[in-house]
């Protein structure tokens, strides 16, 4: 799994990512990434037979659906 995960935020630097001297993504990309990398290692679950629920049909949408997303309120004060 701990494999998996690093060739996965691997796969995700780009050679531009590279070419300025990054070794990883940008943080901008931190919720794509780390969507990836989740499923990455949920597939090797599924693969040692390590998970205790059926795999669903697509794994990447399935991570996505179940982050968490911070949405922040906006309140107006009245004054």
């Amino acid at each position: 799994m701990f494999m998996a995960a690093a060739r996965t935020l691997a796969e995700r630097v780009s050679a531009e990512d590279l070419a300025q001297g990054s070794l990883y993504p940008p943080l901008a990309n931190v919720r794509d990434v780390s969507a990836h990398i989740a499923a990455a290692v949920a597939e090797v679950a599924y693969q040692q037979g390590h998970a205790t629920v059926d795999r669903p049909a697509d794994l990447l949408a399935y991570v996505r659906s179940q982050m968490y997303e911070p949405r922040y309120a906006t309140y107006v004060t009245s004054r």
